[in-house]
């Protein structure tokens, strides 16, 4: 599991965020458009474009497909825990195992896997790149991250974090791995491709200097706030809202790798007329890449859209909670209202088959963890079949008295080759779920499989279901 030691590093460098009411389709509910048509072409092409200072733009648009409608996923009316105990062999076939070898300065974060190699992309060290045996091979990027040892606790001071360059995102797509290079001293930021295949690999061209050293092409320097975009192809950035502020007005923005804003789409339930100090940060919404294809659910909303080139949303599943859901973002953010009686901070992770849900009741903190109010469910969305598997419903955290509350493991058994299931977390590059965890949990097991049998306390497991 990632410590707190790492959770605190990720805070420091990266945004938090917040979550979810019922989706806006131009302001109307999705949910009471689902009967009407929502095909109709503004024209041949199905957009409209309008002429600015800035040159063309096209308008938002976000619509209801007739001929596939979003999928009402019925939280609320699912919420009992299973009768049986749920086996893993009705969700996968079988179970790889990756041993990621411990290098000499631990490298943890963020894993992306891909044709050739897995790379590890570090908040606090850089990128990384291991081959498919588990040995490292090489750092992409290297970053510089002054901080703070205290009480074994991280720390970052306004004046360090200034001071920060380096990797602070990675991702696979279109064959080529690509991440985000903030220089903080220079006031820059910049999506980099890395293309692994090729032999002769040249430096970003930006700065030969080693202290600042990367490796890869620079595709675009980020002149947005940058800090939830991806790449998604054909030369097109997107910059999505990362929970929620004060008065945001835009939801995403679609922009060229020079620079050019191609449309934006507007955010129908904005923080209004807050007037505390203080806001809660309880979802982040969700934002990722499946297929090729970008997909989004806003903060506070119950809609999960995907995104057409060059200015369509169209609403994909709609996750039911009810009454208990969180009807706009005010009731959200709001620290004077109360979510213990609420479903809270739904976290998606989609593959080709299955949609992996986690929420809460009242959101997740430690004070939530500690007064007991704090429960987390799970659940499976079987894509093919269009049924909702309950994994567990209002379970305690697994929480220790210190750290971040987190979602319970889930019972389920693994009647493939008897190890523990561990929630997925990411893709790899065919589109596989996969988790990872350190080697100390599974190194006590007795009758694991043969390939972690050799492992080192400090190792990493990468397992591909």
């Amino acid at each position: 599991m990632i410590s707190m030691r790492f959770i605190i590093i990720i805070l420091m460098i990266c945004c938090v965020s917040c979550k979810g009411n019922r989706p806006k389709d131009n302001n109307v509910s999705a949910t009471e458009n689902i009967g009407d048509s929502g095909s109709e072409q503004n024209d041949d092409q199905g957009y409209f474009m309008s002429d600015n200072s800035e040159g063309f733009r096209y308008d938002e648009i976000r619509r209801i497909d007739a001929g596939r409608p979003p999928e009402v996923i019925d939280i609320i009316g699912n919420r009992t825990n299973p009768s049986d105990r749920i086996k893993l062999s009705r969700f996968f076939s079988k179970i790889e195992y990756l041993v990621i070898k411990e290098t000499p300065d631990t490298i943890k974060g963020k894993f992306v896997l891909s044709p050739n190699f897995l790379y590890i992309a570090d908040p606090a060290k850089g990128i990384a790149q291991f081959n498919k045996q588990g040995d490292f091979v090489r750092f992409i990027c290297k970053n510089f991250f002054p901080h703070t040892e205290e009480n074994g606790m991280t720390r970052v001071t306004q004046e360090q974090g200034k001071a920060f360059y380096g990797a602070t995102d990675a991702y696979w797509n279109e064959g080529r791995l690509y991440y985000k290079y903030e220089d903080r001293p220079e006031g820059k930021v910049f999506l980099i491709a890395f293309d692994e295949n090729s032999q002769d690999v040249q430096s970003s061209g930006y700065e030969q200097n080693n202290d600042k050293f990367k490796q890869g092409t620079i595709v675009s320097e980020l002149s947005k706030n940058s800090r939830n975009s991806l790449y998604i192809g054909d030369d097109i950035l997107i910059f999505a809202q990362r929970g929620k502020g004060y008065q945001e007005t835009e939801l995403l923005t679609i922009m060229s790798v020079k620079g050019d804003t191609l449309c934006s789409f507007k955010d129908y339930d904005p923080v209004k007329d807050y007037k505390k100090s203080n806001m809660r940060g309880v979802d982040s919404g969700d934002s990722y890449l499946l297929n090729g294809i970008y997909n989004i659910r806003q903060s506070f909303n119950d809609t999960l859209y995907m995104f057409t080139p060059p200015n369509m949303l169209t609403s994909k599943y709609i996750l039911d909670f009810g009454d208990l859901g969180i009807k706009s973002s005010n009731e959200g953010v709001d620290i004077g209202i109360g979510l213990e009686n609420k479903l809270v901070g739904p976290k998606l992770f989609e593959s080709d088959k299955y949609l992996f849900i986690t929420y809460t009741k009242d959101y997740s903190c430690p004070a939530t963890a500690q007064s007991g109010s704090l429960k987390y469910s799970r659940l499976i969305y079987d894509k093919n079949s269009k049924s909702l598997i309950t994994l567990y419903i209002d379970k305690a955290p697994d929480f220790k008295g210190v750290g971040w509350p987190e979602a319970p493991p889930a019972d389920v058994e693994n009647d493939l080759d008897g190890m523990p299931f561990v929630w997925p977390i990411g893709l790899t590059y065919e589109n596989k779920p996969f988790a990872y965890v350190r080697a100390s949990e599974f190194s006590k097991i007795a009758n694991r499989p043969e390939s972690l049998k050799n492992i080192g306390e400090n190792d990493y497991i990468v397992i591909i279901y």
